[in-house]
C-alpha cells in the first residue's frame, strides 16, 4: 500500500481553510444577526438611553430593554409647579421644563443635578403634568448613561 505524501505548503493550505471557516463562522453569524437597525424592542415613542460601557439600554420609564443591566434606573420624586412650568426634584432641585414638550426628554449633567444625583438626571415628559425623573447611573456598570434618544 502506497502512502500519499503531501507537501507542507499543501497541508497548510488544506487545513487552514477548515480552521479559517471555523473561526470565521461565529463572527459572520454575529454580523448577520445584527443587521436590524435597532434589535431592541424600544419604548412606545422610541426613546432609549444607552450605557456607553456595556451597551445596556433603558426605556423612558428606566426599565432595562437590553442587558447586561437587569434592574431599572433609580427614579426620583418631584412636584410640578404648573404656574412656573418647573419641577422640584426631591425637594432640593428646581428645573425649568417650559422648553420640554410632551414625549420629549432632556438630560442634566452631574454638575447640574449634583444636589440630587452626581451622575446626572434624565427627565421625560409623559404628559403636560406628568414626568419621569431618572438617574443617569447605569445599574450594571455605574457609568453615566447617554441622554434619551
Amino acid at each position: 500500500m502506497k502512502k500519499n505524501k503531501i507537501s507542507r505548503k499543501e497541508f497548510i493550505e488544506r487545513t487552514s481553510k477548515v480552521v479559517g471557516a471555523t473561526v470565521l463562522c461565529p463572527t459572520i453569524l454575529a454580523v448577520l444577526q445584527s443587521c436590524d437597525s435597532n434589535p431592541v424592542s424600544s419604548s412606545q415613542d422610541g426613546l432609549i438611553s444607552t450605557c456607553p460601557y456595556h451597551g445596556a439600554q433603558f426605556d423612558v420609564d428606566g426599565n432595562p430593554l437590553q442587558g447586561p443591566a437587569s434592574t431599572p434606573l433609580a427614579s426620583y420624586d418631584y412636584e410640578f409647579n404648573q404656574q412656573d412650568n418647573t419641577i422640584l426634584i426631591e425637594g432640593t432641585l428646581t428645573v425649568d421644563v417650559s422648553d420640554l414638550s410632551v414625549e420629549a426628554a432632556k438630560a442634566l449633567s452631574g454638575s447640574e443635578a449634583g444636589d440630587v444625583d452626581n451622575k446626572g438626571l434624565l427627565i421625560y415628559r409623559k404628559t403636560e403634568s406628568d414626568f419621569n425623573v431618572l438617574s443617569r447611573e447605569c445599574t450594571h456598570s455605574f457609568a453615566v448613561v447617554d441622554p434619551l434618544q
